[in-house]
């Protein structure tokens, strides 16, 4: 059975963003906090990079079950 592995990628909290819509358009947006996060995140797979690319080292990976318990300790603190 796999088990999925997460770790911890440093993005930027505030980005602004220009780009072309598919009839030529620039388009200039300032993205925040999550959709940042998430606008960077699909930007790497556009060049050809996964999260372990990202990630500073292999200490900082762990299981989806260690992860889980990290966010419920978290939460519960």
């Amino acid at each position: 059975m796999e088990e999925t592995i997460r770790g911890l990628v440093l993005r930027h909290q505030a980005i602004h963003v220009r780009y072309y819509t598919r009839n030529g358009i620039m388009v200039e947006t300032p993205y925040n906090g999550f959709l940042a996060r998430v606008f960077q995140h699909e930007v790497d797979h556009l060049d050809g990079l996964v999260f372990l690319d990202r990630v500073e080292s292999t200490n900082d990976l762990v299981t989806e079950v260690e992860w889980k318990k990290i966010i419920a300790q978290r939460q519960h603190s």
